[in-house]
């Protein structure tokens, strides 16, 4: 299936991640390929239990999805916890309960989510999960409300490998999009012929990299070369006056950085106060946290909010509010440039402020529901008793801490879907979230 040029791709890949091996998933992260993996088999029994437990009926289907998702949440290793995993989970039965279609939602999947024995029988429930999903648009007014059936083979193919991960791969949308950026395969739109072909890419790949290596390579490896495909966000040195900065790449799981427009690409940059950056505000007569301020609501607007500026010049404020009109909903944030990571120390007070001043006059203009967003480069420590304390006490309906960088893997996954609204089936069922949201997370959050 694979010409030779595509091959010579491949095999570049694997020698670049090859030498490569000892770094994280993640760069954020401690857990390599090999831990990763390992953690993988501990967990794999826990899932095949709940799978047995309720295609053999002794289990219900509300009780499994939950159970699913809080094992997917203790144990991050396959990224279901996302938009094509758990939430779309979640929309199937939502959807079927309110239809009373749920026992056939059940049936349905206590056959599907077996695995297959062959392709053949694979196909064929895919076409069944997908047909349903389909069927289930009819049943909600809003068709955004609906499930998004193109999450089906990561959603089904999950569960597959947690049956079998010698022989079923998981669609990964993520590596679908590196295959394509390295012209090796792209999807058609056809679910069943698409996973086909992407397990039969697989499977030669494995043994293209078993052949180079001289030792036998597993579907996992596969996996984990072309998430490593990417450049991991190391800060290139300080160009010399006059020349533009080479921002890196932030995207995760595939994604290429050229599409994120330069205007907000150098947003990490700007929320590390990297010297980079800082050399280049100082040059450009701007502060670094000024241009942070900027360059976050140009991002803002990028994704369709409304944004309203309120830092300099309205005293003690936030530095904006970016609004959903047709989704009614808000987000006061404010952004903070920390070369260490953003600790928050004292800052509740201020942010209890902030959320008291805009919140009152939010819920005039028609806003149901108000966030509150600290933006950073990183975060350090632990705010989950500062986020309790501030829902209580203001009534805000979460309280988040987001890396630049995951915004700007947002946008990217904005700008190449552009079906991806800001209301509860998109953007805002990731704010829901609440807590610190790192490059990793907004990746699974959106299924990538």
């Amino acid at each position: 299936m694979l010409n030779e040029s595509q091959k010579a791709r491949a095999i570049a890949l694997w020698k670049k991640y090859v030498s490569e091996t000892q770094k994280p998933v993640e760069p954020s992260d401690d857990m390599t390929d090999d831990v990763l993996d390992a953690e993988r088999l501990k967990v794999i029994p826990l899932i095949q239990e709940l799978i047995s437990s309720f295609t053999n009926g002794s289990m219900s289907l509300e009780d499994f999805k939950t159970e699913n998702d809080s094992l997917n949440k203790r144990h991050r290793l396959w990224g279901f916890k996302g938009m094509k995993g758990q939430m779309f989970f979640n929309m199937l039965y939502n959807v079927s309960s309110t239809a009373s279609l749920g026992e056939k939602l059940e049936t349905m999947l206590r056959r599907t989510i077996l695995a297959p024995k062959d392709i053949t029988e694979a196909k064929s429930k895919i076409e069944m999960l997908s047909q349903f999903s389909d069927s289930l648009a009819s049943h909600v007014q809003n068709k955004r409300q609906a499930p998004r059936t193109g999450s089906c083979l990561f959603f089904i193919s999950f569960f597959w490998q947690i049956q079998d991960h010698e022989k079923w791969p998981v669609y990964y949308n993520s590596i679908v999009g590196t295959l394509g950026d390295e012209s090796i395969w792209s999807p058609t739109g056809n679910y069943p012929l698409d996973y086909e072909q992407f397990l039969n890419i697989n499977c030669e790949l494995k043994e293209l990299f078993s052949s180079v290596s001289r030792q036998q390579k597993s579907l996992w490896q596969v996996e984990h070369v072309f998430w490593h495909s990417v450049d991991n966000g190391e800060v290139p040195d300080t160009p010399p006056l006059g020349e533009s900065i080479k921002v890196p790449g932030y995207m995760v799981g595939g994604l290429p950085a050229g599409i994120v427009p330069s205007a907000v690409e150098i947003l990490p940059l700007l929320a590390k106060n990297d010297p980079t950056i800082a050399a280049a505000c100082e040059r450009s007569g701007i502060s670094v946290e000024k241009a942070l301020e900027e360059r976050t609501s140009i991002l803002f607007r990028m994704l369709g909010y409304k944004v309203e500026l309120l830092g300099q010049g309205h005293g003690r404020a936030p530095d904006g509010i970016a609004i959903s009109a047709e989704f009614h909903y808000a987000i006061i944030y404010d952004t903070k440039a920390r070369g260490d990571g953003y600790s928050l120390g004292t800052d509740d007070r201020a942010i209890r402020e902030y959320i008291e001043q805009g919140k009152d006059e939010l819920r005039k203009s028609g806003v149901k529901n108000t966030y509150f967003a600290i933006i950073s480069g990183s975060f350090r420590g632990d705010f989950d008793d500062v986020i309790t304390t501030l829902k209580i006490e203001t009534g805000i309906r979460e309280v988040l801490f987001i890396e630049a960088a995951a915004l700007l893997v947002l946008l990217e996954a904005k700008l190449k879907n552009p079906d991806l609204d800001l209301g509860s089936s998109g953007v805002q069922r990731i704010l829901a979230k609440g807590g610190t949201i790192t490059t990793k997370d907004m990746a699974e959050l959106l299924g990538l």
